[in-house]
C-alpha cells in the first residue's frame, strides 16, 4: 500500500515517522477520516473547517490551504475510485511538552472501498452505555485529535460486551455520542442530536444530517440527551463519514426502526450525486 507522507508517493512498509514523532509521544495531531465517492470528495469542505478550527486551536503552521492538501489527496489516489481515506496532520518533532516548532507533517493513507455510495445497514445493531469511560467536555472533544484513548476503551467495552456499539456519556451524564459515531434520536417529528457542549466531536454527516431534517419532514434540533431519553425514541441513528447511517435496533429491552434512517440515506446519496455534476 502506497502513502502521501508530506507530498511523497511511498510504500507505506517503508515510511517511518521517527521516534520523536510528537504524534506517538504526546497525542500532538489532527486527523480526518475522509470517504472518497467514485473519485470525488463531497464532503471535503467540512472536513476542511473541522481540521482549520483544529489547526487554529493547536496552534499548528500549515504547509497550504485547502486546495492544496485535497490536492495531495488526489495525488495519493487519483480521480477515480471509491476509497476510505485518513490524513492526519502533526506537529513536528522536538521538545517535550513544549513544542520546538510549530510546523507541520501530513500523512494521507487510504484503503479501497466497494460501494460508490452510502448503504444502510440490514440489521440494526444493539447498544448499550459504556461504562468503561466517560467523555470530558471540552473544545478538543469537538475535533478529532490523535488522543482517542476514550474511544479505544469504549470499543473494547463493546466487545467485551458483545455490542456492536457502545454509548459514551459525558462527566454530567449526558449523552455524548458513540464509539466512532455522532447520535441521533427520532422523537415523534423530531430529529435531535447532542449539542456540541456535551462533548460530541463536530461531525461532517451530523452537520448534513441536521442540515437536511427538513427533506425527510423532521425538525432537527440540538438538546442534551439523557439514557431515559433512548428508551423513549422510535430510532436511534450512529452517524459517521466512512458509513453515512447505521441504524438501530436495540438498546436494552427497547427495540426501534430504520423508516426515517432509510429515507434520510436516500437524501445523503442524493447529495453525493449532485456534488459530482
Amino acid at each position: 500500500m502506497k502513502v502521501n507522507y508530506n507530498g511523497k508517493l511511498q510504500l507505506a512498509k517503508n515510511t517511518s515517522l521517527g521516534i520523536e514523532n510528537r504524534a506517538l509521544r504526546y497525542g500532538d495531531g489532527l486527523f480526518e477520516t475522509i470517504r472518497m465517492f467514485g473519485g470525488n470528495l463531497p464532503f471535503w469542505d467540512l472536513h476542511w473547517q473541522r481540521l482549520q478550527a483544529g489547526i487554529n486551536y493547536l496552534g499548528f503552521q500549515i504547509a497550504g490551504d485547502s486546495l492544496f492538501y485535497k490536492k495531495e489527496i488526489h495525488k495519493l489516489c487519483g480521480h477515480q475510485g471509491n476509497w476510505r481515506i485518513r490524513f492526519s496532520l502533526f506537529r513536528k518533532g522536538g521538545g517535550l511538552y513544549t513544542p520546538v516548532k510549530n510546523e507541520t507533517v501530513f500523512l494521507i493513507e487510504a484503503r479501497p472501498l466497494d460501494q460508490s455510495h452510502f448503504v444502510l445497514n440490514e440489521k440494526g445493531l444493539q447498544i448499550d452505555i459504556c461504562t468503561k469511560v466517560t467523555l470530558p467536555r471540552h473544545p478538543l472533544s469537538n475535533l478529532k485529535t490523535n488522543n482517542s484513548l476514550v474511544y479505544v476503551l469504549a470499543s473494547i467495552f463493546k466487545t467485551e460486551r458483545k455490542l456492536d456499539d457502545s454509548i459514551l456519556l459525558n462527566d454530567k451524564m449526558e449523552i455524548a455520542e458513540a464509539s466512532s459515531s455522532n447520535l441521533f434520536i427520532v422523537k415523534d417529528q423530531k430529529l435531535i442530536s447532542p449539542p456540541l457542549s456535551s462533548g460530541c466531536k463536530d461531525g461532517t454527516i451530523r452537520r448534513i444530517i441536521l442540515q437536511f431534517a427538513k427533506s425527510v419532514e423532521l425538525i432537527s434540533s440540538e438538546e442534551v440527551i439523557y439514557t431515559e431519553m433512548l428508551k423513549e425514541a422510535d430510532e436511534i441513528w450512529l452517524t459517521n463519514a466512512i458509513q453515512g447511517i447505521k441504524w438501530v435496533a436495540g438498546f436494552k429491552t427497547h427495540s426501534y426502526n430504520a423508516q426515517k434512517a432509510t429515507q434520510m440515506l436516500k437524501v445523503l446519496n442524493e447529495h453525493i450525486v449532485r456534488k459530482k455534476s
